[in-house]
């Protein structure tokens, strides 16, 4: 090879291997130019490329191979706070430069900055934790704006922009369970933390308890073959707030860090191969194994099986045909527990991941302002394959909100339906922090309740009534917003079993326990699984009727009698029922009437 060639081959490759990102980093309240800032270059995933430090004008070269690139520019001293490309709020939602040539006008405005100092200590024996990490969130959106690592002596600084915050402690190595400030278990329920420029906020301190740890693996579901590159979510066990993720290993295993408490949780597939699997196989969320640890403790062998995923498509327009974004369209299960959701995109478009097998599809609009709509028959749905279009046109309906609250304040958690005249539950809505909650339905008469899925409360029905039957009904116009709240009292788990009374005395799900009063009104509702059921009821005296929506077994009331005046009574006292209520139902050669 002649020389000129090797010159021209060493000036081609010499220009492909670096470009220049050019620009200024200013004091954003004066404009003036900051000496010796830096300004560095990390590739999208978060890895350190290249840095470059301004001079007295503020300019900065920064020279790296042409890729894309995340940029941001920090003041060594301490002075200002870290700015992200184009003043984006955190490092993860900064763009990427695709950098193929030189770039200039790169340019950083940098905030005088307040500082939150604090220190990390093992809640246990108030000894400093060193190497932890503490962040910074934003209020708004959750993401990432800073972070430090405790010294020694268990003491951090964060430097950040002017702004309000949610900060958390959390150690890498998971030996320590996650907390926010102030010892608080998660962002939503975390004290805000308020940094002004140049004033010190101390004292921001956090106590960390030993960390219990949910050990298991996620499998294919008919082959058992280990899924490596599965995420693994820890949520708490009402499903509002997401604890804990982590993804599989090359082995299919997972490890997850939790503080004590009780969990469920499940596996997904980002590649949208599977669809999202729960502990044992569960059919869904409400029916996964809700799992309690203590400090420090060990649970292995979660298995979480995984179903390849069908997918059901569909769009979802209002009654003029617009199409309609962040629409939730659900898939549930013949129990009718929630399998699966997802939103529809600007398009009014959805897709829609379910294992193979049949589900009732419904659409709702979280913001309240279209009713609810069901697909009209169940959806069949088979592993790789797509099933014909499911569209949905959603009507604007009456909003209905208000409180729930008992002798103490505000109660969260706690589930509200809409009936309408033939009693079928038509939407529900659960209460979040603050008791609050608000639903949607389209024009009709509506009664309402409120119960507690973790049974502690006495169900409530609308306008105070003591039964179902007695609730005041409630026209919704398709207007009017109306305002209903509700107050819960303490009330007396009643616990039992559901069993086929043949020779094979089997369990039987799916079976309907109605707690009524003496004159045949119910006062509450329950379904069995796996035989059990459990009601909460006010001390006094009922009569349970089972029911069985398939129709496969005689409507029994307690005690094997098939009307309401022959029917046992149970007595419940405020102390408890001691005894063992079993109710023993006879299948069906025909079908009969319900009693009463």
């Amino acid at each position: 090879m002649n020389l000129r060639v090797c010159l021209l081959l060493l000036v081609s490759a010499s220009s492909a291997a670096a470009a220049n990102i050019s620009g200024t980093v200013t004091d954003a309240s004066t404009q003036s130019p900051l000496v010796s800032a830096v300004v560095a270059a990390y590739t999208p995933a978060g890895t350190l490329q290249g840095t470059a430090t301004t001079d007295a004008l503020g300019h900065y070269l920064l020279a790296i191979p042409p890729a894309p690139y995340r940029v941001l520019a920090y003041d060594p001293s301490g002075v200002f706070a870290t700015t992200f490309g184009a003043d984006a709020d955190s490092f993860d939602t900064s763009a990427a430069l695709n950098v193929a040539a030189d770039l200039s006008g790169i340019n950083f405005a940098l905030r005088r900055a307040g500082t939150v100092n604090g220190g990390v200590f093992a809640s246990a024996t108030s000894m400093p934790l060193s190497g932890v990490t503490v962040a910074a969130y934003n209020l708004s959106t959750g993401t990432r704006r800073g972070f430090s690592q405790t010294t020694a002596t268990g003491t951090y600084s964060l430097v950040l922009a002017p702004g309000q915050y949610k900060i958390a402690a959390y150690d890498n190595s998971g030996t320590y369970a996650v907390r926010f400030y102030a010892d608080q278990a998660t962002f939503a329920s975390a004290t805000t933390v308020s940094v002004t420029a140049s004033v010190f906020n101390t004292a921001i301190n956090f106590r960390l308890v030993a960390a219990a740890h949910l050990n298991g693996s996620v499998v294919d579901a008919d082959t058992n073959v280990i899924l490596p590159g599965r995420s693994v979510i820890a949520y708490t066990s009402d499903g509002t707030t997401a604890i804990a993720n982590g993804s599989t290993d090359a082995s299919g295993n997972f490890s997850l860090s939790v503080a004590p408490g009780s969990y469920k949780v499940v596996g997904a597939d980002a590649a949208h191969v599977y669809a999202a699997g729960y502990v044992a196989d569960a059919n869904s969320f409400a029916n996964n194994q809700a799992i309690s640890v203590a400090a420090g403790q060990l649970v292995n062998d979660l298995r979480i099986p995984l179903h390849r995923a069908g997918t059901v498509t569909g769009h979802v327009a209002d009654a003029f045909g617009t199409p309609l974004m962040a629409i939730t369209v659900a898939g549930y299960n013949n129990d009718g527990t929630l399998r699966a959701f997802s939103q529809s995109d600007p398009g009014g478009a959805y897709s829609l991941l379910l294992p193979s097998g049949s589900f009732r599809i419904a659409a709702y609009d979280n913001s309240l302002i279209f009713a609810a709509q069901s697909y009209a028959s169940s959806v069949a749905v088979f592993a790789a394959q797509t099933s014909p279009s499911i569209d949905f046109s959603l009507i604007r309906g009456t909003r209905f909100a208000g409180t729930i609250t008992d002798q103490s304040g505000a109660v969260s958690g706690i589930s509200v339906a809409a009936y309408n005249d033939a009693g079928n539950v038509i939407t529900t809505a659960m209460t979040d922090a603050a008791g609050n909650y608000g639903l949607v339905v389209p024009q009709g008469n509506y009664r309402f309740a409120a119960f507690d899925n973790s049974l502690r409360y006495v169900t409530a029905y609308g306008g105070g009534a003591a039964n179902f039957e007695a609730a005041t009904v409630y026209r919704a116009d398709g207007n009017s917003p109306q305002h209903l709240d509700f107050t819960l009292t303490r009330g007396v788990r009643v616990s039992g079993s559901v069993i086929d009374s043949s020779s094979t005395f089997s369990p039987l799900s799916g079976i309907q326990i109605g707690a009524l009063d003496l004159t045949g009104n119910r006062v509450a509702t329950a379904m069995s699984k796996d035989s059990a059921f459990d009601l909460v009821l006010a001390p006094g005296t009922y009569k349970l009727l089972a029911t069985d929506p398939l129709q496969r077994y005689y409507a029994t009331f307690y005690n094997s009698a098939y009307t309401l005046a022959a029917a046992t009574p149970i007595v419940v006292p405020s102390n408890g029922v001691s005894t063992s209520i079993n109710l023993l139902l006879v299948r069906q050669a025909r079908h009969r009437s319900a009693p009463h």
